[in-house]
């Protein structure tokens, strides 16, 4: 059975300059939990969430998360990534939160 993170999606909410958060995509890892170098096991932790230059992270719901890590082979990257062992999130889309974006 694979690691798990509960609940797998995240509600984010951004505040930039509007051609920024239009163009916003929070897919491809941008939302994960760090699961380098943990032991197997269940613990509650803090998402993260990478966001481009220029746009603030206004809030990320849940703000924390259940990581289930099960015996076995642990979470890994490739050598040639420099990100830690990542477990990613969908996300239930991104929210702007300034007046300068309709996102």
């Amino acid at each position: 059975m694979p690691h798990e993170v509960r609940p797998d999606h995240l509600r984010v909410v951004v505040r930039g300059p509007k051609r920024l958060v239009d163009d916003l995509d929070l897919g491809n890892g941008a939302a994960y939990v760090d699961a380098g170098g943990q032991a197997p096991g269940r613990r509650v932790v803090k998402p993260a969430v990478d966001v481009p230059a220029g746009v603030e992270l206004v809030s990320v719901t849940p703000t924390k998360v259940q990581l289930n890590l099960r015996k076995g082979k642990p979470p890994t990257v490739s050598p040639a990534e420099s990100k830690p062992a990542r477990l990613l999130f969908g996300t239930d889309g991104v929210s702007g939160g300034s007046p300068t974006s309709s996102r």
